[in-house]
């Protein structure tokens, strides 16, 4: 479930009441002056479905991270501007409700969670308030992360590499130059899953599709379309196929301030999981939304 946490960051948002505007061009770029902050507040609801042996059993669970980024240092390498971005989880809220029960933590309350939440709340606060540092350039490319050691010994179902490596293909990667409107790009990134389970392959197809003018703000739109490919050890007595997906989002970004504004992202899969005789089928319905805001 953690895992699912921080995916959360993989993201696109849809407002409704909008506009657009007839810029042609636009250059998309991060603008990460030393001392700036951001507020960061990501959102994931999902909806986790098992069928096994005819019997289906279902999970909802809706969590929400509080987050804080703040721009350390910036270094000039190779004429690039390389900023070191310090970020932390400043609270989080998880809502679940499945065939064990029902439950609710939040990690600025001060009552005790008992039973299954209990095991939850102390992998959940393994993660708020640890300091993670990620270096990235103006086109929103994670170079290399660090985080404490703290991270993996508190979830062992997750390295403290494959958490890296999730944060580093997180981030939308824009081209070096301007795009025009209808021009697409593409980014390709694996993401190692948890226990020696293989990887995800991602494709993620971007779109630039104009202006739009938001509660009075001038913000670029950005459609997302991505498909995942699992990738399984050979050798693996587990099967896992993807039989049918549908995930897309939209972005909006603000090339005048130089960060994401709002992010969005709709994702339905079914996966088939063979463990020799027995199959499960695994549905999964999620709603990512997230909002950036410099203070």
């Amino acid at each position: 479930m953690i895992r699912f946490t921080v995916m959360a960051l993989l993201a696109t948002l849809m407002l409704p009441t909008s506009s657009f505007g007839q810029s042609d061009t636009a250059k998309l770029a991060w603008q990460l002056p030393v001392g700036r902050k951001i507020d960061v507040v990501m959102k994931q609801t999902m909806d986790m479905r098992q069928i096994v042996g005819g019997q289906e059993l279902g999970t909802k669970m809706v969590s929400t991270n509080y987050m804080l980024w703040e721009v350390d240092k910036v270094d000039k390498v190779d004429d690039a501007s390389i900023a070191t971005v310090n970020s932390e989880i400043e609270r989080m809220t998880i809502s679940m409700d499945g065939p064990q029960g029902k439950f609710d933590i939040d990690t600025d309350s001060e009552e005790e969670p008992e039973g299954d939440a209990a095991k939850v709340a102390e992998q959940v606060t393994e993660l708020v308030g640890k300091k993670f540092s990620q270096k990235m350039n103006a086109q929103g490319k994670i170079l290399s992360v660090d985080m404490p050691d703290e991270i993996a010994l508190g979830n062992p179902m997750m390295s403290k590499e494959a958490f890296s490596q999730l944060i580093k293909n997180a981030s939308p990667v824009f081209p070096d130059k301007p795009v025009a409107v209808g021009e697409t790009w593409n980014q390709e990134s694996t993401t190692a899953m948890p226990s020696g389970m293989g990887g995800m392959k991602i494709i993620s197809t971007y779109t630039y599709k104009g202006t739009e003018e938001i509660k009075g703000k001038t913000l670029d739109l950005i459609d997302i379309a991505m498909e995942m490919e699992f990738q399984g050890p050979i050798d693996s007595p587990v099967k896992i196929e993807i039989t049918n997906q549908a995930t897309k989002g939209r972005m909006h970004f603000d090339s005048m301030k130089g960060h994401t504004d709002n992010i969005e992202i709709d994702q339905n899969m079914v996966m088939e999981v063979t463990a020799g005789p027995q199959t499960i089928i695994q549905k999964i319905r999620s709603r990512t939304n997230g909002t950036f805001s410099v203070k």
